[in-house]
């Protein structure tokens, strides 16, 4: 059957199907026509039991582990049976805080006594470190999504488009120091936006299959931010050599750092 089928028959997106396949957790065959994946009724029946397993916050490596027979499903379940009642704890003691602070709270933040509730502010952050870990991630995501690429590759492609017949005949593209060591035709400003271009669909698929594998399920994440920051690169060395060209500045570094800040501070304010 298809993925589209299995879609249907599971209730789980495409996207999850093709994430636990790239894990290692199914196998669907192929077909010998077309090389279409066609999966089997014990396929769903096992993407049906990973989803189940996936819903009690067992970690993809033990259930990897549990299938090629490399644990016991007993003693995986038994693990996470702990490490959830941990957890729980930690949820506890953070919900009485919370219902102590709705009792008690100042107007305002910068009247909070933290110790009121902690004994040590900073022991207690280190130990429950989880909600930072998801404030980074959010961040991490927020980096890598394609609403971030967009406008950066839409700067890009509108300033060369803007600057390209302002520019003179040659303009630099080398730079040794301070100094012009190569240039090229005024063309050449369309390899920026090109560059972008390239690096998301060109690029992305090998650098997540090659580059970031060995991070699993954060790879696809990590091969976006990559894709991402290449096109802020792209971006801001644009910027430097139009501005070089024109005679405004000589500073690369100072420059490439200030316009990749510039460039973060518009993303964020399209963001908000």
């Amino acid at each position: 059957m298809t993925v589209k089928e299995v879609e249907q028959r599971t209730g789980l997106p495409r996207s999850v199907i093709r994430y636990y396949e790239k894990e290692g957790l199914i196998a669907p065959l192929r077909s010998e026509d077309n090389r279409y994946r066609d999966y089997s009724q014990q396929d769903v029946e096992l993407l049906v039991r990973i989803a189940f397993l996936r819903s009690l916050e067992l970690p993809i490596a033990d259930i990897a582990r549990v299938l090629a027979g490399q644990a016991r499903l007993a003693d995986v379940a038994a693990a996470q049976a702990h490490a959830l009642r941990d957890k729980q704890r930690e949820l506890d003691r953070a919900a009485a805080i919370c219902a102590r602070l709705a009792q008690d709270a100042p107007e305002r933040v910068e009247e909070l006594d933290v110790r009121r509730y902690a004994d040590d502010a900073s022991d207690y952050v280190r130990e429950r470190r989880g909600g930072l870990r998801h404030d980074a991630a959010a961040f991490a995501r927020w980096f890598a999504a394609r609403r971030t690429w967009l406008p950066l590759f839409a700067l890009t492609a509108l300033l060369a488009l803007w600057a390209w017949p302002r520019l003179p005949e040659e303009i630099p593209v080398q730079w040794s120091g301070t100094q012009v060591s190569g240039t090229a035709p005024r063309l050449a400003i369309f390899a920026y936006p090109l560059a972008c271009l390239a690096l998301r669909f060109l690029l992305r698929a090998p650098i997540e299959s090659r580059l970031m594998a060995p991070l699993g399920a954060l790879s696809g994440v990590a091969a976006d931010c990559a894709v991402n920051a290449g096109s802020l690169m792209a971006f801001a060395l644009e910027g430097f050599t139009l501005l070089y060209a024109y005679g405004v500045v000589r500073s690369v570094t100072a420059l490439l750092v200030g316009l990749a800040l510039l460039t973060l501070a518009l993303l964020a304010a399209l963001r908000g």
